[in-house]
């Protein structure tokens, strides 16, 4: 299994969040350098770290990520048909296999209603369908804190489709009250990509805080996710994930990363 970094992990050292504010913002050729001095075999883009959808520029981030060995994997937002078509056009160019996206639904708003959220995402899913299989690439629906494990898997039966499956979120689970490794199990199956990542839970004066953790730090037992991500038949590819604090800063964001990758090497063996 190939380990790679989501941008994600440098998400304060590029300041495009709005939570930290660097001295000099990261680009992502500069991530692209340092993932592969780190050791990592490939990244991830977040679509807000991605310069520009420009031909040209994705074939120059293409050309950099070869001469590094890199390989890539492209991220977009949402399911709108409209915005899977420009995607897909940033996957060919990038050469990237698959194409990261989530739902995105707050599933806590009162007036959220989830099974028409779902159906919806099937229906706009189903739209874009004939557009994914031509292209080649396989459309992964992350659980982004909008939908619980089963749900999804629920989601992915329905379309039927192989060209459709799931970005596995170790952390996210968390978000919508599962156990990490038991909605692992359930996601594993019909899953092409995973984050990576480790959660502390904090209890406060006011409930509980969910923070995230360089691996290995947090409350998620990742040994046991990894031996339920070696059974997955579709994964061969897994990000290291770090959504720190802002607290954190820029050099330990970069330490923390050294050291998860080596905590995920020895984890997956």
């Amino acid at each position: 299994m190939q380990i790679g970094l989501d941008t994600y992990s440098f998400h304060l050292a590029f300041g495009a969040h709005g939570d930290y504010c660097p001295k000099k913002p990261m680009d992502l050729f500069r991530c692209l350098r340092l993932a592969a001095e780190i050791g990592f075999s490939g990244v991830q883009i977040d679509p807000m770290h991605l310069p520009s959808d420009e031909p040209t520029v994705l074939r120059r981030i293409r050309r950099s990520a070869e001469e590094l060995g890199l390989f890539l994997e492209a991220g977009m937002i949402g399911l709108e048909k409209p915005d899977v078509l420009k995607a897909l056009s940033v996957c060919a160019e990038l050469h990237s296999p698959v194409l990261r996206t989530f739902i995105g639904f707050d599933r806590f708003d009162r007036y959220t209603d989830v099974s028409d959220s779902l159906v919806q995402a099937r229906r706009k899913i189903e739209r874009a369908l004939p557009q994914i299989e031509a292209s080649g690439v396989v459309l992964a629906i992350e659980n982004h804190g909008d939908v619980t494990s089963t749900e999804l898997v629920e989601l992915i039966e329905k379309i039927n489709n192989p060209s459709v499956a799931i970005c596995l979120d170790i952390g996210n689970s968390l978000c919508v009250f599962e156990d990490p490794v038991q909605a692992a199990e359930r996601m594993a199956p019909f899953s092409v990509s995973c984050h990576f990542k480790d959660y502390r839970i904090r209890m406060t004066h006011f409930g509980c805080t969910i923070t995230g953790t360089p691996l290995g730090e947090g409350n998620i037992d990742l040994h046991a996710v990894a031996q339920v991500l070696k059974t997955a038949p579709r994964l061969q590819r897994l990000f290291v994930e770090l959504p720190l604090p802002p607290q954190c800063g820029e050099e330990k964001e970069q330490s923390a990363v050294k050291n998860s990758l080596q905590f995920c090497k020895t984890v997956l063996n």
